[in-house]
């Protein structure tokens, strides 16, 4: 064999080599931030749930109302109601919290909205996850 081939065999490899590493950090870091947001919306979840049985249990109504303020989106607070935004940034959970008498029909109202928002952070994070292993898998598939 000669020189130049042993120096070109050799390039080859090494840049493959670098060309792997980095595909190897890119991958474990999207999974790492994918594994980190998925663990802080479980435990989101599981408090808004908890937030829920305060309120239909009628233990601690205040205390969860003060706990649920904590956990909605800031910015729904200060955005127009005619617009989308309104909702998926939790703004009619907000215009309830801010008015809220602890009365049967405004808890029942609350507890449903809390439901649906639970449903779609499920929904959603089932999206992402499947979207992430999935988009992997289409581009091993693809080289």
């Amino acid at each position: 064999m000669e020189t130049s081939q042993i120096i070109t065999l050799l390039s080859g490899a090494g840049l493959g080599a670098i060309l792997s590493a980095i595909l190897v950090f890119v991958n474990n870091s999207k999974k790492n931030k994918l594994d980190f947001v998925t663990k802080e919306r479980s435990e989101w979840r599981r408090e808004i749930k908890s937030i829920i049985v305060d309120l239909l249990s009628g233990n601690n109504r205040y205390d969860a109302i003060s706990r649920l303020e904590t956990q909605l989106n800031p910015y729904g607070k200060y955005i127009e109601e005619s617009k989308y935004e309104f909702y998926m940034s939790d703004g009619h959970i907000w215009k309830l919290v801010d008015n809220f008498d602890y009365s049967s029909e405004n808890v029942k109202i609350l507890t449903r909205y809390l439901e649906i928002l639970l449903k779609y952070d499920w929904e959603r994070s089932k999206r992402e996850v499947n979207y992430s292993y999935n988009s992997v898998l289409y581009k091993e598939i693809g080289r």
